[in-house]
């Protein structure tokens, strides 16, 4: 289901992810600080991490906090998930984005955007890395792909190439041309392939989530090359940074399955998995979005932990029909 930062339909709250790099508060965003000081409600999986930047920045958290460390990653997930059902806005101070991001913060991102939840980000220096952590996909490998060619023909051998690389992909384009982009992307990649698209990061944080094919449709709903309409048919011809009129597109990995036969999910996996999934149910998230969430999180294919959760009880019964490719 295609999802922008502008449609809410379970909650009025936001999650805004806060990148904080271990270097500590010499090299976070500016508007950490005040954003920490205001927040009525902080999540995080890293204690220390909050601490270093309190402490480097002289500021206290006036509101409650929200730990991670030391509880199963589902339950971390469900209790934020409700204070955003309630209404209630969540500043989650991570390493999304980064290498080493924990699965809990990655999770809790795919989770609340699954469930229809307005994800926004602290912009810092780089869009690459803020689209990054707004989109919630892998972080630990990730390759930054720039602007695609120009020459159809060297853009379509290149969309090949890249179909069944694993790394979450990072792609620049200017926005009269992204819908193109997208509905080559999809026919090179599949078009259930998840993928973000994220435009004034830096502003009003324009995000778009579905899969590629229900981005390229949106997209070239309008007409002409370029859109809907918010591609207006104009903005430069060169691929922005995301900020500067450009758009910046993030596409997960292939999963393992299109390189290799993949072998059923270690019993002790898929069960953590299912643990995941029953707790963000439990929490008033659907079992398919939930089911999404997880497996993106995890690399599990969807049919086998759809399949796995409707067997354990663990969950909602599933449907007959689930709706939308399981994969």
């Amino acid at each position: 289901m295609l999802r922008t930062n502008s449609e809410s339909p379970q909650s009025s709250a936001t999650l805004t992810v806060a990148t904080a790099p271990a270097s500590g508060a010499p090299d976070v965003t500016a508007r950490l600080g005040p954003a920490l000081a205001a927040a009525g409600l902080v999540a995080t999986t890293d204690a220390g991490r909050l601490g270093r930047l309190t402490a480097g920045l002289g500021i206290t958290v006036a509101g409650r906090v929200i730990l991670g460390a030391g509880h199963p990653a589902g339950t971390y997930i469900a209790e934020v998930l409700a204070e955003l059902r309630t209404g209630h806005d969540v500043l989650l101070v991570t390493g999304a984005g980064q290498a080493g991001t924990g699965d809990a913060d990655r999770g809790l991102i795919a989770a609340a955007a699954a469930a229809g939840i307005r994800v926004t980000v602290l912009p810092g220096p780089s869009p690459v890395t803020a689209a990054l952590a707004v989109a919630g996909f892998p972080a630990e490998r990730f390759t930054v792909e720039g602007v695609p060619p120009r020459r159809a023909d060297v853009r379509e051998r290149r969309f090949a190439e890249l179909c069944t690389e694993h790394r979450t992909l990072i792609f620049s384009e200017s926005p009269r041309r992204v819908g193109r982009t997208l509905a080559e992307l999809a026919t090179a990649f599949g078009a259930s392939r998840p993928a973000v698209v994220c435009r004034a990061l830096a502003a009003d944080q324009d995000v778009q989530r579905g899969t590629l094919g229900e981005l390229a449709s949106e997209l070239n709903g309008g007409g002409g090359e370029g859109g809907d309409g918010r591609n207006g048919g104009g903005g430069g011809d060169e691929g922005g940074d995301g900020d500067e009129g450009g758009v910046t597109v993030v596409v997960l990995g292939a999963p393992a399955a299109d390189a290799a036969p993949t072998a059923p999910a270690e019993p002790g996996v898929l069960a953590d998995a299912v643990s995941r999934v029953a707790a963000l149910v439990a929490g008033g998230t659907t079992t398919r979005d939930a089911v999404a969430a997880v497996a993106a999180q995890t690399g599990l294919r969807r049919r086998e932990l759809y399949n796995a959760v409707g067997g354990s009880g663990a969950a909602a019964p599933a449907p007959a029909d689930p709706g939308g490719p399981l994969g």
